[in-house]
């Protein structure tokens, strides 16, 4: 969970009702451009050299690498004869998120919810390789999948 998020909760018992906000730096951050990248478009076809274009139009998601195996998700922004241009940022980046709720059970997190929570979470950054400089493109990411 977001820590601002989970601070906004903490003390909260069952019952209780919530209502608070999160700005963009409490929670996805800005928007980066840093995050926009423009990859060749031969990362995207198979072994034939056929484009994938069953997956790589543009609005999709598309799960990617990065140069170290970790797993990445892109928006597919535009697509040329050879570029595809991809939004590695987080899709809540720059969005203020408003939270109404209530608690219905409060008890603390077990072994087994914290190896799920891990689990379910590993291998996953806030953008493409692990934030390197990517002025002029980027090599790193690869692996249409």
């Amino acid at each position: 969970l977001l820590e601002a998020f989970e601070k906004q909760l903490m003390g909260l018992e069952a019952g209780d009702k919530f209502d608070f906000t999160l700005k963009p730096e409490e929670a996805y951050g800005e928007v980066s451009d840093a995050y926009i990248l423009e990859l060749e478009k031969e990362l995207f076809k198979n072994e034939e050299g056929e484009f994938h274009s069953d997956v790589v139009f543009e609005g999709n998601a598309v799960p990617m690498l990065d140069n170290q195996g970790n797993q990445l998700v892109g928006i597919v922004e535009k697509i040329t004869d050879d570029t595809v241009t991809m939004d590695f940022n987080h899709p809540l980046a720059g969005q203020t998120l408003h939270f109404i709720g209530s608690v219905l059970e409060a008890r603390p997190a077990t072994e087994e919810d914290r190896q799920r929570l891990t689990a379910q979470f590993s291998g996953q950054v806030g953008g493409c390789c692990d934030g390197d400089d990517h002025e002029g493109g980027c090599s790193c990411c690869s692996g249409c999948h």
